[in-house]
Parts: structure tokens; C-alpha cells; sequence
């Protein structure tokens, strides 16, 4: 299932409680004032990565947080 978050708090809270992410990366500039926090690799380990092409290319990105032992 997909969802959007229109605040950044919203993201922020979720980013404190959620352990994993699944992440698009477009690679291509938009005019645009809302941006997703950054992801620290510190927390966050990338487990897969897909690359796709179309009208822009693009990445879907799974992370999960790593543990805090």
C-alpha cells in the first residue's frame, strides 16, 4: 500500500517509530517547497535497490533501521 504524509512532523514521528522504508528516489528536479527528512545511514541500513526508466529514471530504495545495541 501506498501513502502520503502532507507534514513533515507527520514524517518526523514516523521516521522515530517505523523500521523499515520504502523509498522512491526520483532522479529528476521538481519546483517543489516539501521534502522528505534526511535519512541517516547511521540509523538505516539499504537492503535493496531497484533502478527503473521511463519518462525519468528512478530508485525504489527498502531500508531497515539497524539495531541499537
Amino acid at each position: 500500500n501506498a501513502f502520503f504524509l502532507k507534514k513533515l512532523e507527520k514524517l518526523a514521528l514516523i521516521n522515530n517509530i517505523a523500521d523499515r522504508i520504502y523509498l522512491t528516489e526520483i532522479k529528476r528536479e521538481f519546483e517543489c517547497d516539501t521534502f522528505f527528512p534526511e535519512i541517516s545511514h547511521d540509523q538505516w541500513s539499504e537492503v535493496s535497490r531497484e533502478s527503473f526508466s521511463g519518462n525519468f529514471d528512478y530508485n525504489f530504495v527498502e531500508l531497515v533501521r539497524k539495531n541499537s545495541d
